[in-house]
């Protein structure tokens, strides 16, 4: 009987040895360290193409999630060269692969619509990323404000309150789209601060536009650029 129960434990073992799952976790491994080499050489390009199949397709799903980690490093890395170059398109197709690999990160789809609004002035395709963002994550702040903007822009003043009313709602609980920092925030609330002033200029109050401009400047501490042009537009357009 001991002998019996002996032999199916040995049995039980040999059963669950799998040299060739260790086999793929090593080399995945191996991977890994060579694109992490690769991107401190600098050579994004090729630490993707490494890491890039692991990501989306691996079989060692403990080591996806550090595959997909390196290749949206490498994917930043390029994102940040092709938009030196303004190389728009090329930039737009990395932000796509990221946005596979991360569907819930909120960066990725703002920085996407910035570049199609700012940069290429698709105004429909930028629209509609800021309202995956929105979508996605209702306190996405830097969403609710371009939107307001595209439609000020669309003169669809009525629409864009909303999307300023929306935005000031969120304040109390806000989810990032970029890393914060105090320029990051300052940038963001200085856009609030603008939008809001410029809307209500538009739709006719400008005494409660000029006074959202002074409270900003009061609010954000600093000399403000863009709030003084915004300042100075609404001076000239009610002339």
């Amino acid at each position: 009987m001991q002998m019996k129960k002996t032999n199916q434990t040995i049995q039980s073992i040999k059963h669950n040895l799998n040299h060739s799952l260790l086999r793929q976790i090593l080399e995945v491994a191996r991977r890994i360290d060579q694109a992490k080499d690769l991107l401190n050489e600098g050579r994004a390009e090729l630490a993707l193409k490494l890491v890039l199949p692991l990501a989306v397709d691996s079989k060692v799903l403990s080591m996806a999630e550090q595959a997909s980690d390196l290749a949206v490093t490498a994917l930043d890395d390029l994102i940040d060269d092709c938009l030196k170059r303004e190389d728009f398109k090329t930039a737009l197709k990395h932000l796509d692969e990221w946005i596979r690999l991360k569907p819930l990160e909120l960066y990725p789809l703002i920085l996407k619509g910035e570049i199609l609004y700012l940069e290429i002035d698709d105004l429909e395709a930028a629209y509609q990323v800021f309202r995956q963002a929105v979508r996605l994550c209702p306190n996405c702040l830097e969403g609710w404000i371009y939107l307001a903007d595209i439609e000020c822009s669309r003169k669809h003043y009525r629409k864009a309150a909303r999307y300023l009313i929306r935005a000031w709602q969120v304040l109390s609980n806000i989810r990032w789209g970029y890393p914060v920092t105090a320029s990051v925030v300052t940038n963001i609330f200085e856009s609030l601060y603008g939008q809001t002033a410029r809307l209500l200029a538009l739709l006719g109050d400008e005494k409660g536009a000029k006074a959202v401009i002074k409270k900003g400047m009061e609010v954000i501490g600093s000399r403000s650029n863009y709030l003084n042009k915004i300042l100075q537009w609404i001076e000239e357009a009610s002339k």
